[in-house]
């Protein structure tokens, strides 16, 4: 007979949703496991990693040959246990989302595979491994929540097993030191369980709309840069994570001079597959609400017949989808011949959209006005690359219409790590001013802006 141990890491009590479906998977596993000795310890604890620890010190002293780690607030269907066995894998979990925040799913992959340096990125919500291909998949993170182990694998690790959670999550560094230890880690995202939160149960039917769009957008923007690069997932990933390093943005960025616009133009123009990649990084793995905002809940602002700036449109990331699901006309404004302009440019050809209108800009300030008053405008992650940034939210102001909005991202402090970035300005000598030239900030966010007019 093998042995299996159920542990729960129980910090408030289970919860009486997780407590019934726990039932009904143990009395499952009882009836159609007939080869497995399968017992339940409940480990109360007010720190993850003493309880975590505490369980596997339970099944080694007691001869276990698995141990399946549950959280005291997983919805799980019966046959839960019997089907991550059936894989046979050292450390598999299943498919469960946040309760809260963002609603990520929780599994991740390594940022660096550095030995020892354990941090993660969340698969994003629309990724097909979990849309249209759900099944048994290899990474590199799963969750805490839902975790079955061959008890033999701790065996491999030095105590204390499980770190403490003040760095990094418990189930982040785990399956570091067992990645490093030579085990792999799978999910069977054909398996998803329930995570109760404080009033609903989140799975993949109830994540909110917006997490699901901005999801589908990264989606769109990720299969755009691999066609334009020519490079796969696995390329991709690998190129854009390096193209990040901040050392790499200071030794391309030199000696130039932030405050001149001739020298932040050649920085921009030049070096053009690192822009895009580099770019690219930070628009999909960033949490970017004032995105969120503009294609999810300022389309209650918007329809076909809006007109919409984007001034520093970059890869388009939110131009494209104000010109593709929203319909709008939008003006995708960015320093001329540079890499994202041209970007932009082979996406709206791609993507046949024609309300999508490319303007190049040749001077610090734009030197056209808008005959057509403009219904809203974004300037996001623009602020601090700006040579003139008051006279350029002065030429904005001056194209909106009384009652538009202006999105404007500008508490950024990048400090001397960044020396292509400026940061002249603090949030209440800019907030104060805004009012004193027109503007009106709403209730809900300090950085969306209405023109009074």
């Amino acid at each position: 007979m093998k042995k299996l141990l159920v542990g729960i890491p129980a910090f408030d009590g289970i919860v009486t949703e997780a407590q019934q479906s726990v039932i009904g998977m143990m009395y499952r596993a009882g009836r159609d496991l007939p080869d497995f000795d399968v017992a339940i310890h409940i480990s109360y604890k007010k720190e993850q990693f003493r309880a975590r620890n505490h369980l596997v010190d339970a099944a080694i002293s007691n001869d276990f040959d698995y141990l399946f780690m549950l959280d005291d607030d997983m919805i799980v269907p019966h046959n839960l246990i019997q089907s991550l066995l059936d894989h046979d894998k050292d450390v598999i979990g299943a498919l469960y989302f946040q309760r809260g925040g963002l609603y990520h799913p929780i599994i991740m992959r390594r940022k660096d595979h550095t030995p020892g340096v354990y941090s993660g990125e969340f698969w994003s919500q629309e990724d097909p491994r979990i849309t249209t291909q759900r099944g048994l998949h290899q990474t590199d993170i799963i969750g805490g929540g839902c975790m079955l182990f061959k008890v033999d694998v701790f065996r491999s690790l030095m105590q204390p097993y499980f770190e403490t959670e003040r760095v990094v999550g418990t189930d982040i560094s785990i399956c570091g030191r067992l990645q490093d230890a030579g085990h792999e880690i799978w999910v069977d995202t054909s398996i998803e369980l329930g995570h109760v939160g404080e009033k609903k149960i989140i799975t993949s039917r109830t994540v909110p709309m917006s997490e699901r769009a901005m999801a589908a957008i990264n989606r769109e923007l990720h299969e755009d840069l691999k066609e334009y690069m020519g490079m796969n997932d696995a390329m991709m990933e690998s190129y854009m994570l390096q193209a990040s390093a901040k050392k790499k943005r200071k030794d391309v960025w030199g000696d130039r001079d932030a405050g001149s616009w001739e020298d932040v133009s050649e920085y921009y123009q030049t070096e053009h597959d690192w822009h895009i990649l580099n770019l690219g990084y930070w628009n999909l793995v960033k949490n970017d609400p004032y995105k969120e905002w503009g294609v999810v809940h300022g389309a209650a602002l918007l329809d076909k017949s809006s007109r919409v700036l984007d001034f520093g449109a970059g890869l388009g990331h939110l131009s494209v989808p104000l010109a593709k699901r929203l319909g709008c006309h939008v003006h995708a404004l960015d320093i001329d011949n540079s890499p994202t302009q041209k970007f932009v440019e082979w996406r709206a050809n791609r993507h046949g959209l024609t309300n999508l209108h490319i303007e190049p800009l040749d001077t610090p300030v734009p030197e056209w006005e808008y005959e057509d008053k403009l219904d809203g405008a974004f300037c996001i992650s623009v602020m601090d690359h700006l040579t003139h940034p008051y006279e350029t939210v002065l030429w904005i102001r001056d194209q909106l219409k009384p009652g538009a909005f202006f999105v404007c991202e500008y508490a950024l402090h990048s400090g001397e790590d960044e020396p292509q970035h400026l940061d002249r300005y603090d949030v209440t000598t800019f907030d104060q001013w805004m009012h004193e030239i027109g503007f009106t900030t709403s209730p809900e966010h300090h950085w969306l802006f209405f023109y009074q007019g």
